[in-house]
């Protein structure tokens, strides 16, 4: 057989701590408690088996029994994503540093009938649980798969050339296959992170139309658009001037491009939510700074070596943050808001609500005359010049200094909160935060766990951009156990980091698993006219239509109750796993249910009743289906009754 595949790379150790773009072995002897290697989630791993096979891959692998793990960083991580696969044959010499992947068009073959018999498991574990999926046509699909495979099997076995063509188009099908293996459920946020105009179709209501049409069919509800952006808006505003991106577009009877976006997504039944990037108002580049500044440069953030703009900070080089302690730009960005929460929208999102990513004191930033007085005079010294050389060396100082300033922060929320509900009470207030909620308070002076404790927020959309699974299963737990059922959790999604789509499904499929209500993906430049993402959740995850949680109880209600009865129709009688006596019960129930209005604790109690007696009338698997879409639902209930309770 000819090598269809052939990857030669060098190691830079065994057993050591993996650098920047290096490649290191890890052997079994040397595993943690956890069967894995211990690194971060800044890189890429693959297992190899006792066969020198490739046996799993991902952003931390477990060890198989007595077999080793090559971890990649960087680039050489993005190689180890890329282009190796289960399957792939390794060699190794620890003599000459260096490693080889091969793959042969039947080292392909094996990896097919390994994915094979895993989703013909999967399969039938989702078919026995009576989940809701078209099984007839799924058994059919991985039927035809089957015996194509076993011809291709044949010519292996015979030693024959095999087409790449066959194996591909194997390949393919798995792969459609395996995406409707992701069950798709009624009630969790759809959501996508929009930048106006991103793609320079939305001059004129026709093109936003399609714009939100294309979304409308993937599935997503719900929609952040950016409002506030480049210190700039895309509302007619008259203290942030109207965005470039939208200025000349023609909105016919519309005021402007945000009003004109609001309507069409709501005609649409899709939630629109201005993002705005609080603080950060643009870049070094002239026209990205925004003219009001002009004159008011004392409001721009200073850097610990004196300048304006950001350097040396990865993703936010260039970037120009506004001072967080100065009563002048809280009193212009309130303006703002308040002008903002005019408008016909179901929530704001505040989004870079921080100062920029400090590591220590030279990447600190805040050193405005204003702030650096102001702090002076709160810890009891007289105003100076001199705190720069005062943090040197003085780590209780540094502490003070940035919990001064995370204080600040937390205070303009506060006050932007109290704000924009004066305008309109029922407008959500949702935050796009760093992820990890120690990190965001250490790194970006963001004590997001505070404000939400306060009752300030209304969904929390943390930052978890990472392929690493167990790392978006870890920041969902926090942030639940952060929320304790006061806030709606959505996920932030980095689709743009352009992982394989099944990856991004997997992420959603994670944050689920942990009780997080849906997703916000960012952004919809990765979306729209992205066929094969597209694909990827309108016929798996997205299947169904679903409302966002945080939608009215009534609608919750009609929409999860329609949904159970209709998989006791199609499902849990055809399965004798009920009886028509119950359904006409539970639908009873329902409409019970549904009388009690807008009575949460008398609702909440009536399901949770109802969740103890469905074991007296269901069986198995349809029981267990039944009570976990009850308790999902009253999950869901509960939030809605605990910030009720909180606003008393």
């Amino acid at each position: 057989m000819n090598e269809d595949f052939k990857l030669s790379l060098r190691i830079d150790g065994i057993n050591t701590v993996r650098g920047t773009n290096q490649i290191i072995i890890y052997t079994y002897d040397k595993r943690n408690a956890n069967n894995k290697t211990g690194t971060n989630e800044y890189g890429y791993e693959v297992a190899i088996d006792l066969n020198n096979r490739v046996c799993e891959k991902g952003t931390h692998v477990s060890f198989c029994e007595n077999g080793i793990i090559i971890s990649a960083h960087g680039e050489n991580g993005d190689i180890f994503s890329d282009k190796i696969e289960i399957g792939d044959r390794l060699f190794y010499s620890t003599d000459t540093n260096s490693i080889v992947f091969t793959r042969e068009i039947k080292d392909i073959a094996l990896r097919l009938k390994n994915k094979i018999k895993f989703l013909k498991e999967k399969l039938h574990r989702f078919e026995t649980g009576l989940y809701d999926l078209d099984f007839d046509s799924l058994k059919t699909k991985l039927s035809i798969i089957e015996n194509s495979y076993q011809k291709v099997e044949a010519l292996i076995i015979e030693n024959q050339d095999i087409s790449k063509v066959k194996i591909n188009d194997l390949e393919n099908k798995l792969h459609e296959l395996e995406i409707q293996l992701f069950p798709s459920i009624v009630i969790e946020s759809r959501g996508c992170w929009h930048r106006p105009n991103v793609l320079g179709t939305e001059h004129t209501l026709e093109g936003i139309e399609a714009i939100l049409s294309e979304m409308k069919e993937v599935g997503i509800n719900s929609v952040y658009v950016e409002t506030f952006w480049w210190g700039r808006s895309i509302s007619n505003s008259k203290i942030a001037f109207y965005h470039p991106r939208v200025m000349n577009g023609n909105y016919g009877d519309y005021e402007d491009y945000l009003s004109a976006f609001i309507d069409i997504a709501h005609k649409m039944d899709m939630e629109v939510h201005a993002w705005t990037e609080t603080f950060f108002i643009g870049g070094e580049v002239k026209e990205q700074v925004p003219p009001w500044i002009e004159g008011r440069e004392h409001w721009m953030n200073t850097t610990y070596k004196g300048g304006h703009i950001q350097t040396g900070k990865g993703t936010e080089e260039g970037f120009i943050f506004l001072d967080p302690t100065n009563p002048e730009v809280k009193d212009f960005l309130i303006s703002y808001y308040k002008e903002l929460s005019k408008y016909n929208l179901d929530g704001i999102q505040l989004d870079y609500i921080r100062y920029p990513h400090e590591d220590n004191l030279e990447t600190s930033s805040g050193y405005t005359e204003y702030a650096m007085n102001k702090f002076m005079e709160e810890i009891g010294l007289e105003k100076a010049d001199n705190l720069k050389e005062l943090l040197l060396d003085n780590d209780k100082l540094f502490t003070d200094w940035k919990n001064f300033r995370k204080k600040h922060v937390s205070n303009f929320v506060e006050l932007a909160v109290k704000e924009i509900k004066k305008v309109n009470p029922n407008i959500l207030i949702s935050i796009a935060v760093g992820s990890d909620p120690e990190i965001a308070k250490n790194i970006l002076l963001q004590d997001w766990p505070s404000w939400v404790n306060n009752g300030l927020i209304d969904i929390i959309a943390p930052m978890a951009y990472s392929r690493d699974i167990d790392y978006i299963k870890g920041i969902v737990r926090k942030m639940n156990g952060i929320s304790k059922g006061i806030t709606y959790n959505y996920t932030g999604i980095g689709t743009y980091m352009e992982f394989p789509e099944i990856e991004n499904v997997r992420q959603m499929m994670a944050s689920r698993t942990e009780m997080g209500l849906g997703s916000v993906m960012f952004a919809s430049q990765y979306l729209i006219h992205q066929d094969k993402l597209k694909k990827v959740l309108k016929n798996g995850i997205f299947q169904k239509e679903a409302i966002t949680p945080n939608t009215d109880i009534e609608k919750l209600l009609s929409v999860s109750f329609q949904d159970i009865l209709d998989k006791i129709d199609r499902i849990y009688l055809v399965k004798k796993e009920v009886t028509l006596e119950f359904r006409k019960m539970i639908e009873s129930e329902f409409n019970r249910i549904k009388e009690t209005g807008n009575n949460l604790k008398i609702c909440i109690n009536q399901i949770s009743k109802l969740v103890d007696i469905i074991p007296r009338y269901a069986n198995n698997e349809a029981k267990e289906r039944l009570i976990e879409d009850l308790i999902y639902l009253k999950y869901i209930l509960n939030i809605k009754l605990n910030k009720k309770e909180m606003k008393k």
